[in-house]
């Protein structure tokens, strides 16, 4: 039961205050029209505030994936290029073996 009392007081906590402690009045219970344009007014800032942070996020978002595509296309050329000289270097060391056991059945 204490669990819900919790609850409710958070929630109190978080809903739109007024401006006004409720406790100095008994006429701060009744919501004005200011009030609640101020509570609409905070609410677009907010709104606003949270569509630019997603414009943000989607532009990082995208420069991330732009950036990992570039990382795995240089990474396949690099593999490319590191199995290249890898078959070239295999191929140097078989000609030279190759011309080394040549020149050793040519001598007597």
């Amino acid at each position: 039961m204490s669990d819900q009392k919790e609850l409710d007081q958070e929630h109190n906590n978080m809903s739109p205050k007024s401006g006004k402690d409720d406790k100095t009045s008994s006429s701060s219970s009744t919501v004005t029209a200011d009030t609640v344009e101020q509570d609409l007014n905070e609410i677009d800032s907010v709104d606003s505030n949270l569509d630019s942070i997603n414009t943000v996020l989607d532009f990082i978002e995208q420069r991330t994936d732009n950036i990992r595509a570039q990382l795995l296309e240089l990474l396949t050329s690099s593999r490319e290029i590191r199995q290249s000289i890898i078959e070239e270097n295999s191929k140097t060391l078989s000609d030279n073996d190759n011309v080394g056991n040549k020149n050793s059945m040519d001598m007597p």
